[in-house]
């Protein structure tokens, strides 16, 4: 298993890790570009605190891994529990581990998820349709504008 990125809980995490005997099988990557870690990735787990609008979350859709997340910030405007992705309140593990064994242990919710996650992405993330929403949001003033003057 990879962990990358990095915080101040990596020592405890080291700790933990010796202290279950897992040397060896959990690799701490650090800080470092986790694009090519999708590739290989059972799951994405985003167990943050607070998080704005997540640039990793948006890769892990695109690239169709299940997540698990929790529900803070963006993360919760950006996917939805049941439907993109499995969401839990944070500062909650056992939550957390729950619905990440829940993920691995049924494949076809995994797929289930990434399907529509990879379509909301598509279909919301990308240069042409952030431009057409931009573009949409434009015509959508002008016509209120219009609308106004008119009454």
């Amino acid at each position: 298993m990879f962990i990358v990125g990095d915080g101040p809980e990596r020592k405890r995490i080291e700790a933990r890790i010796g202290s279950l005997g897992l040397r060896g099988h959990i690799i701490l990557l650090g800080r470092t570009s986790s694009e090519p870690y999708y590739g290989v990735a059972d799951a994405f787990v985003l167990p943050s605190r607070s998080e704005g609008w997540s640039l990793c979350l948006l890769e892990a859709m695109a690239t169709q891994v299940p997540i698990v997340a929790t529900r803070v910030g963006g993360v919760a405007e950006m996917v939805t529990h049941g439907e993109s992705a499995l969401l839990v309140a944070p500062k909650d593990s056992a939550a957390l581990a729950s619905a990440l064994l829940e993920l691995l242990r049924n494949p076809d919710l995994g797929r289930s998820l990434t399907a529509k996650a990879k379509r909301l992405v598509s279909n919301q993330c990308t240069i042409e349709a952030r431009t057409r929403q931009m573009i949409d949001l434009y015509c959508d003033l002008l016509h209120e504008s219009r609308a106004s003057r008119l009454s």
